[in-house]
This record gives C-alpha cells, sequence and structure tokens, in this order.
C-alpha cells in the first residue's frame, strides 16, 4: 500500500484563498445574470463593480500573506494550488 507524504499547508493562506474564490465565483455567476437577462442599467453595473472591489480585496489579501508568509514560502514548490485539497463550498 502505498503511503501518502505528510504535506504541511498554512491554514490562513488556505482561508484566504477560499475566500477569494468565493468572491470570484459571486462575481462570475451575477455577470452572467446580468447578461443573460439583458440588465444593463446602472444599478447591475454598480452590483458588478462592487462585487469586483471584494473579489480584488481578497486576491490582495492572498497575495500579500504569500509574500509574507515564511510557511508559504518554504513549503512544498509545486504548482499554487495542488498541496491544498478542496473543501467543497457545502462542507
Amino acid at each position: 500500500m502505498a503511503t501518502v507524504p505528510n504535506i504541511v499547508v498554512c491554514t490562513e493562506y488556505e482561508n484566504l484563498l477560499f475566500s477569494c474564490k468565493d468572491a470570484l465565483d459571486d462575481f462570475m455567476i451575477r455577470r452572467e445574470e446580468l447578461r443573460q437577462y439583458g440588465q444593463n442599467n446602472q444599478e447591475a453595473m454598480m452590483t458588478l463593480i462592487r462585487l469586483r472591489v471584494v473579489y480584488q480585496a481578497a486576491y490582495s489579501k492572498l497575495i500579500h500573506h504569500f509574500d509574507a508568509c515564511e510557511l508559504c514560502q518554504h513549503g512544498p514548490k509545486t504548482d499554487s494550488t495542488a498541496a491544498i485539497r478542496f473543501r467543497s463550498r457545502t462542507a
């Protein structure tokens, strides 16, 4: 039976990554809804701008944490998310 190597993952990075993913999903879903229903008014545009700002803030926190975190800097050198097992949004 093969053994699974122990991988240490920064839990703060993982949480920030999930927050970033959630914010991006919210933006993309709302943008698609507005496109589908042909809503192109000022209120719809303001909603998209607000959601984009939320995503940009989440992404900025993720990047700044990664740059400053010793665990993230010295963690596994794989693709950026390969070491993290994604949990379901409903979990």
